[in-house]
């Protein structure tokens, strides 16, 4: 199942042919996570002269521990993942996986490769890594939560303060994997990244020069 804002189905129908101005086309509600839209394409049409519907944008939000093969998950657990990831590389005809990874973190939870990139080189697709490693987060405006957590008590900060400053570093980190992916230019693209920013990654996309499509929003088995 694939979920979309009013503005992205209407773009998904354009891009797959099946599309005609003359429909009375209503989705009475999509699901997106806890969200729901009221959606009315009548009243959406207008906003898609500019979209791009040649650029297809899959999303995947899950848990890091699928993409470091973490132990804390059983290996059926793992394959089921595996078995997910495939499935839509096959049917959507995937030609680059992208993830919100790096081989810093590959690393360090001692993999020669990701998951993704795995799966990247059994179905012979193109990947790439769209997070900065730690220090070059820093240094533009990227910290992780913790250090901005810590950061924040050391100087006095609010919660509130402190919330602010995460989601920022969230929204400049999500600005990052966009540009990874748009400069790479290599369509359809799968991109999997953490739950809790699947759906402010989709919305960005939106406004941009691709079409997302949230497959799953928190995907586990």
């Amino acid at each position: 199942m694939v979920f979309f804002s009013g503005r992205n189905l209407a773009c998904f129908l354009r891009w797959r042919g099946t599309w005609t101005e003359g429909n009375k086309l209503y989705i009475e509600k999509a699901y997106i996570g806890k969200r729901s839209l009221v959606v009315d394409l009548q009243l959406t049409i207008k906003l898609l002269a500019s979209a791009s519907v040649t650029k297809p944008l899959f999303i995947v939000g899950t848990d890091h521990k699928y993409q470091h093969r973490s132990c804390e998950l059983t290996e059926l657990q793992h394959e089921d993942f595996e078995r997910y990831i495939g499935g839509i590389v096959l049917e959507k005809k995937i030609a680059l996986l992208a993830e919100e990874n790096n081989e810093q973190f590959v690393q360090e939870n001692g993999l020669a490769q990701s998951t993704i990139q795995k799966l990247a080189k059994i179905h012979s697709v193109e990947h790439l890594f769209c997070e900065l490693d730690r220090k070059s987060r820093a240094e533009n405006g990227m910290e992780q939560e913790s250090g901005i957590q810590i950061s924040g008590l050391l100087n006095g900060h609010s919660k509130e303060e402190i919330a602010r400053n995460i989601q920022e570093s969230y929204r400049n980190r999500e600005a990052y994997w966009l540009k990874c992916i748009l400069e790479k230019d290599v369509w359809p693209v799968l991109f999997i990244c953490g739950a809790n920013h699947a759906i402010p990654f989709q919305e960005l996309v939106s406004r941009n020069d691709a079409l997302p499509l949230l497959l799953s929003g928190d995907w586990s088995n």
